[in-house]
């Protein structure tokens, strides 16, 4: 990548370190600005829109691991993608950069070549990143209005010939494209959703999601048992837990046999709350493995898996 024209900032105590770093990246079209007191970064990237920001660890005032925090934290700057230089090369140390958000972690001496692979892997992830996500905001505007479309015509259809068995399939196809929309819209935006006041009531979203996919269960002949105890309200976000329970509940009629049966188990446990849903299905996979890679080792299942990779966001983004 020539002629970045990306925006840096650099934030650094060492005035030699400063000086270097600017000197490389310069020099491949990169607008630079360097900080030598960490107290003054917040300040300059609220003033300035920066493409990547740039943290030596061991600083006075405010260190690295505690600045990235902080910058993690503001809704307006989280999205920065923040790499460390440091000299430390402790691997507690790394592991700390990465778990404050860091996307990546050089260690001192400053080797030319090295950070202008780094990067430029970052900007180049970063450009892709928001090519995707500006593409995704004008393909929800596009792929609403053709659900639109076909939603009114069925009704239409329904209303003048009588109700068929290829309006209930043109319905169940809607409500599950309707589900992939929605998975897809919380996946772009659901940064934007992780902090809430709003309380929301598990057991309704249940019933709501049950009421959603009637059809679809009512054509395989299923029927779904709920046992769900009394419990409080929850301070998360709504479209993260209506996106949980809609895959689980989906995913539940997708691959349980005719004629099954499936339930629904939520109680109180320890100060947490126990979702659970428990369906006969000839498909098994590990979902201790899932939960840590993303791995589903359901080669036999076609698809792409959209709606178990949700499930999987969703407890790690609150867990």
């Amino acid at each position: 990548m020539k002629n970045l024209n990306a925006n840096i900032l650099i934030v650094d105590d060492q005035d030699e370190n400063l000086f270097l770093l600017d000197l490389i990246l310069s020099k491949i079209g990169c607008f630079v600005e360097t900080i030598n007191d960490s107290r003054e970064a917040l300040d300059t990237l609220v003033q300035k829109e920066f493409d990547l920001i740039i943290l030596d660890v061991l600083m006075p005032h405010i260190d690295g691991f505690e600045l990235c925090t902080m910058i993690k934290k503001d809704k307006n700057l989280q999205n920065i993608p923040v790499m460390f230089i440091s000299s430390l090369e402790d691997e507690k140390d790394i592991v700390k950069a990465f778990e404050v958000g860091a996307v990546d972690y050089i260690t001192k001496p400053i080797k030319k070549l090295e950070v202008i692979a780094r990067v430029e892997n970052q900007l180049r992830y970063k450009m892709k990143y928001s090519n995707l996500s500006a593409t995704m905001q004008f393909a929800f505007h596009e792929l609403q209005t053709p659900i639109n479309v076909i939603y009114n015509d069925n009704t239409l259809l329904e209303e003048k010939f009588g109700h068929t068995k290829s309006n209930e399939r043109i319905d169940i196809a809607l409500k599950i494209l309707q589900s992939i929309y929605l998975d897809l819209y919380y996946t772009v935006k659901k940064d934007e959703f992780i902090q809430t006041d709003k309380k929301v009531a598990l057991s309704k979203i249940i019933d709501t999601y049950i009421d959603y996919f009637e059809l679809a269960k009512t054509d395989k002949n299923q029927y779904i048992v709920k046992n769900i105890e009394t419990i409080p309200m929850l301070s998360l976000p709504e479209i993260a837990i209506s996106r949980l329970i809609s895959n689980t509940i989906s995913n539940s009629i997708k691959y349980s046999p005719k004629n099954s049966t499936i339930e629904i188990n939520v109680k109180s446990m320890e100060n947490k709350i126990l979702y659970q849903i428990s369906n006969e299905t000839i498909h098994q996979t590990d979902f201790n493995l899932f939960f840590k890679s993303g791995y589903k080792d359901l080669e036999n299942v076609k698809g792409l898996g959209i709606g178990l990779e949700i499930i999987r966001q969703v407890c790690l983004d609150f867990k």
